[in-house]
């Protein structure tokens, strides 16, 4: 009897390969609002396609696409992933989108907070339009999340409270939000918990939060807790077009952080570096290129018991328009370690140091920093600006080429918000159906 090769697969093995193979494949999955959520993985199809939410997030394999057909599809009951669904892996990452450019509509309860716990690993939600209560998403609260990624989204939130935010990131590393449009509830209101965000981050190291708009709400970008990996640039905060908050623009607890090219327009409140919100942070960040048009500047001075250097430290401004004066630890006289200079401050603009009122003349005697700021009004191309374009400095107006980089102070108008945002990933199939 000839022995058998260690080296001959049997039959099963290659029915175990071929199976194995088969099931590799990444799938495009359907939800439709005349599906039938009975049907089973390997039968759903476009013309045969789940109808609820809950299927998008419970059923992909990694690799896997879900996307949902035009429509509303309502959540009746809260999508928690810690016990159900699967994870991605990074080069084949589980996408949630709509099947056409026709985004479809997902509507949260009121009755739920969070409508969704994403609990695994590399998601992408995007392509889609979201109305709802302001925690919408619950990121990471269990189990890792890691690498969320919110893209291309249009959402209009319907309640505000407390840490509430349409995204919440809870530890979950790498997260994403990229071109996303987000409403809020505005005004907050005169004694209401209201801290309603666009995103709000515990602890997440690595996040991108690049080319948004985060409109009408309580605060625009609002990192809590700060990052456990201090990586310079690890973290980065940038392009976003912030307009009509009325508690904080942004306020940012983060570390290492690059924060640049943001514009901060109409209606603000402050910008705000926080080192008192249950983690001490908002130290050593880089702020570049921002324009502070209707906001101050606040380094705030409070602490958290354990922290060796008290308020927001080592931060270093450049390139910058200051138009609403800024705060460098007001009552506190413990050494905030800034770098600042080459930025642009309004007439008239008033800094604060230690209960001190500094002018830009005098603070630049004082503080030894600013040396190469000045103080100007800088014409944009709008008087009264209105949109994110409407900031563009004109031709020959202050702060125009003048950054250290030879490009105009304050934030890239032009690339600055979520622009014109092309879907992708859509059916070719059904739009070009729907197309004709």
């Amino acid at each position: 009897m000839r022995p058998t090769s260690l080296f001959r697969p049997s039959a099963a093995a290659f029915l175990f390969l071929f199976f194995a193979s088969h099931q590799a494949e990444a799938k495009r999955l359907y939800i439709a609002t005349t599906g039938n959520d009975a049907v089973l993985y390997a039968d759903n199809s476009a013309s045969n396609p789940w109808k609820s939410v809950e299927k998008a997030f419970y059923e992909p394999k990694a690799g896997d696409t879900a996307c949902f057909m035009p429509g509303q599809y309502n959540i009746t009951t809260h999508i928690d992933q810690a016990h159900t669904g699967n994870s991605g892996t990074p080069d084949k990452r589980i996408i949630i989108t709509s099947c056409t450019a026709d985004e479809a509509l997902i509507m949260g309860s009121t009755n739920l907070d969070p409508n969704i716990d994403i609990e695994k690993d590399y998601y992408t939600v995007q392509n889609l339009r979201f109305q709802g209560p302001g925690r919408f998403f619950r990121v990471g609260y269990d189990y890792s999340g890691t690498a969320a990624y919110f893209i291309n989204l249009k959402v209009k939130m319907t309640k505000g409270g407390d840490n509430f935010g349409f995204v919440w990131i809870d530890g979950a590393i790498e997260p994403h939000m990229e071109r996303c449009v987000i409403e809020g509830v505005y005004p907050s209101g005169a004694g209401t918990p209201n801290f309603t965000c666009g995103i709000i981050v515990f602890r997440g190291s690595g996040a991108k939060i690049l080319h948004n708009e985060f409109h009408h709400m309580a605060t625009g970008v609002y990192y809590k807790h700060a990052n456990a990996t201090k990586i310079p640039g690890d973290i980065e905060i940038a392009y976003n077009y912030i307009h009509h908050t009325d508690r904080f623009s942004m306020q940012l607890n983060c570390d290492y952080a690059s924060v640049h090219d943001n514009l901060m327009g109409v209606s603000n409140a402050q910008f705000f570096l926080n080192d008192a919100n249950g983690v001490a942070g908002g130290d050593f960040n880089v702020i570049n290129h921002n324009t502070l048009y209707d906001c101050p500047l606040i380094l705030q001075y409070q602490t958290e018991s354990t922290d060796l250097t008290p308020g927001a430290i080592g931060n270093t401004f450049t390139n910058n328009i200051f138009l609403g004066g800024a705060e460098f630890h007001r009552y506190s006289p413990v050494p905030h370690q800034s770098k600042a200079d080459n930025n642009l401050w309004a007439p008239g603009s008033v800094i604060w140091e230690n209960r001190i009122q500094y002018t830009l003349a005098s603070w630049q005697a004082h503080s030894s920093l600013e040396k190469k700021s000045v103080q100007a009004t800088p014409i944009f191309a709008a008087a009264v600006p209105a949109t994110a374009n409407n900031f563009r400095l004109k031709a020959g107006s202050a702060g125009a080429l003048k950054g250290t980089d030879g490009k105009d102070l304050g934030a890239d108008i032009g690339s600055v918000g979520p622009g014109i945002s092309t879907p992708i990933n859509l059916d070719p199939h059904l739009y070009r159906a729907i197309a004709k």
